[in-house]
């Protein structure tokens, strides 16, 4: 996995992940898709906060809309797990389908998400009071905490977005779905 440290607002380290794209084109049940994902994140017991909902109509009667989401779970007293979800749908509209016998009112559109997966480390900034305190951080982070880090915290936090991505691709009844090691986390 590629990561990049880098130093959070709180002085703690932060470990990203690559990005899971899903691009999608056609009908699909947009509050259902919305409420399941957003239930993944309840279950899991993640802190939720939607920092973006922007809903814009466009000409034609379309509607573009542009979603984001902050979660976060604190694993430890020094990890703290994020997942931010992005969302982009264009020609959004309403349409009348027949499935399975029943008139029901779906959504049209193109659309994006991303799930971006990333670790914090040292989350409350204990760690960054002073340079000595800063230096004892990096040095146990690299050389002591770092096969942790990398062989316990990322990767499962990167199975857990996978099956996140699953869970959206399942929904829409994308054949493309694969479980990545589905029982490991």
């Amino acid at each position: 996995m590629a990561k990049r440290p880098g130093t959070s607002e709180e002085g703690g380290i932060d470990y990203t992940m690559a990005k899971f794209r899903l691009r999608y084109k056609g009908v699909f049940d947009w509050e259902g898709l919305y409420k399941t994902m957003r239930e993944w994140f309840k279950e899991r017991e993640y802190d939720f906060l939607e920092t973006r909902y922007k809903h814009k109509m466009r000409s034609g009667g379309l509607a573009e809309l542009e979603i984001n989401w902050k979660c976060w779970r604190e694993e430890t007293e020094y990890v703290k797990n994020w997942i931010t979800v992005y969302f982009h749908i264009w020609d959004f509209k309403e349409v009348d389908v027949i499935k399975n016998g029943k008139k029901m009112k779906l959504s049209k559109a193109r659309m994006l998400i991303e799930i971006e997966p990333w670790i914090e480390l040292d989350y409350e900034g204990r760690w960054a009071g002073s340079l000595l305190k800063r230096k004892l951080r990096d040095f146990y982070n690299r050389f002591l905490y770092r096969v942790e880090i990398e062989s316990l915290w990322e990767d499962k936090l990167w199975y857990n977005s996978n099956k996140l991505l699953q869970l959206a691709k399942r929904y829409l009844e994308i054949e493309s779905e694969s479980e990545a090691f589905d029982d490991y986390w």
